[in-house]
C-alpha cells in the first residue's frame, strides 16, 4: 500500500531524529 509506505517512511525519519538527538543506544 502506497499510504501504508508513506506513513513508514515517515515514521522512520522520526525515530531517525529522535536517534541522532539522543546518540543512538547505549552503546
Amino acid at each position: 500500500m502506497v499510504i501504508f509506505h508513506g506513513l513508514f517512511e515517515l515514521f522512520n525519519t522520526v525515530i531517525s531524529l529522535i536517534w541522532r538527538e539522543r546518540g543512538g543506544f547505549c552503546d
